[in-house]
């Protein structure tokens, strides 16, 4: 069954009577469009050694948690935050669309990752029940870390816990750990993969199969992370794209970036068929960062062209566009 902007409703949410709420929901994080312009509220856990929160370039105002769902909430854009921080600021701003994030893992321990629960699902079943927006579920999965049984059971039972409520299911999907190190030592694995793939480089093949894998899980988005320093062509993009099957495919919005320069960048993407964005820094270290959201939004959302997106841009409040 397919809701009315054409994306699959999951048969668990329909065998649970839920397809009715699962379709409230995708297109409420969707805006209506099946295209998710998401705010992502998780790095700074994740990010300690990055630097990426702290410093002379960033923001004082980014200092401030609450940034984050005051920026969603003017901009009418969803937000991926952890579950703690619903818990610690939710209720104040009912109206935003939330994704909850509901495992994570900070960068300090060494070893490979483990991104671990951060609570039950049954917290996420009180918060519905008061009123707090969470119209989907967000999780990590670090496929090649030796630990990547463990969080391809809790992915999948998530995934499917998320749809029998009528939750739509976000799915962080990057390449990690010892199995994925020793594979990029292999260079002879290496070429046959590169080979099989009809591509330049093992990250490709390794992201192609990535979106492969968010499909196979059941998520309805997938992040997927373009490696630094690896040169994809239109056609490798398309190859991500139709690997995911009916699973939208998200950009990552990565280092922080000029406006124009991540505008054109985006709508690239949504023309190669990705169907959202993920996007951090670039919106809430932005020096207008509700205008920046707003022109993200319009891009994914209504199809804006780069001089429609700075009409936004501008109108809602933005200055130096071509910075």
């Amino acid at each position: 069954m397919c809701n009315e902007v054409g994306v699959v409703i999951p048969a668990i949410a329909t065998a649970y009577g839920k397809g009715d709420v699962f379709n409230k929901n995708y297109l409420a994080a969707t805006c209506g469009s099946g295209h998710l312009p998401m705010e992502a509220g998780d790095q700074a856990t994740e990010h300690f050694k990055k630097s990426d929160f702290f410093g002379v370039d960033i923001p004082e105002a980014d200092l401030d948690p609450e940034l984050l769902i005051r920026i969603a909430n003017e901009a009418g854009v969803p937000l991926a935050v952890h579950l703690g921080y619903i818990d610690r600021y939710a209720g104040k701003y009912r109206g935003v669309p939330l994704i909850a994030k509901v495992n994570t893992q900070t960068d300090l321990h060494p070893g490979d990752p483990h991104s671990a629960m951060l609570g039950s699902y049954q917290m996420i079943d009180v918060l519905l029940e008061h009123g707090i927006n969470v119209v989907g579920l967000g999780l990590t999965f670090y496929p090649g870390s030796e630990f990547e049984a463990t969080m391809q059971e809790q992915v999948a039972c998530g995934i499917q816990w998320a749809h029998s409520r009528g939750l739509i299911a976000v799915l962080w999907n990057y390449y990690r750990g010892s199995g994925y190190n020793a594979l990029k030592a292999d260079k002879e694995l290496c070429k046959k993969i590169v080979a099989a793939n009809e591509v330049s480089d093992v990250e490709i093949a390794l992201t192609i199969n990535a979106a492969r894998v968010a499909n196979d899980l059941g998520a309805d988005f997938v992040k997927l992370n373009k490696p630094k320093d690896v040169s994809f062509t239109d056609d490798d993009y398309r190859k991500v794209v139709a690997a995911a099957g009916n699973t939208g495919c998200m950009w990552a919005g990565g280092d922080k970036t000029g406006t124009k320069g991540f505008i054109e960048d985006l709508i690239k993407f949504r023309n190669l068929g990705f169907r959202g964005a993920a996007t951090g820094r670039n919106i809430h270290q932005h020096e207008y960062p509700v205008a920046f959201a707003s022109a993200i939004k319009h891009v994914l959302c209504d199809g804006a062209n780069i001089k429609e997106a700075e009409q936004v841009y501008c109108k809602a409040g933005g200055l130096d566009f071509n910075a």
